[in-house]
């Protein structure tokens, strides 16, 4: 996974009209609130926002980013969610495609990575790689389309130096 990019981030065709600083973003999905003077800088485009204003009939992830390599980073939130049983690939996919139509359609020349970011609760991480496994049996675990995470995790991975 590459590490987030502040320079490439602010580039990006939504980034102007859409940016929010992700500890907020993330404590409105229902993440826990971060106090990190490492992350104030960390400015990430809110897709829902950006979908309800040009494809209100799609569907988004919840947050995304450009990376050092160049690539796009899709991530989306499920900190609310209380029963891991009520993931479907078949929602978490659309999200994905849709998010991937409304980048292209913002003139955004970056590929997305190939892994989404999915954000759970910490005690539901282990339980929800395990979901995603059974939703699909014929992918090694590398070849998931989703990369599960908590919270802390996901900052660690994408935003600390």
């Amino acid at each position: 996974m590459n590490k987030y990019s502040n320079k490439l981030t602010s580039t990006h065709p939504l980034f102007k009209e859409y940016a929010i600083d992700l500890c907020e973003l993330l404590q409105r999905e229902g993440g826990k609130q971060i106090s990190d003077d490492e992350l104030s800088d960390c400015k990430v485009i809110e897709m829902d926002r950006a979908k309800n204003k040009m494809a209100p009939t799609l569907k988004s992830v919840d947050i995304v980013f450009c990376c050092e390599g160049g690539k796009i980073q899709l991530t989306e939130c499920k900190l609310r969610v209380k029963n891991i049983n009520q993931l479907s690939a078949t929602e978490l996919e659309g999200k994905v495609s849709d998010t991937k139509a409304i980048l292209m359609n913002s003139s955004c020349t970056s590929t997305c990575d190939t892994q989404c970011a999915l954000i759970v609760k910490e005690t539901l991480v282990q339980s929800t790689r395990n979901r995603i496994r059974r939703l699909y049996p014929k992918k090694v675990p590398t070849q998931l389309p989703f990369t599960i995470l908590s919270q802390k995790e996901y900052i660690d991975l994408f935003f600390k130096v």
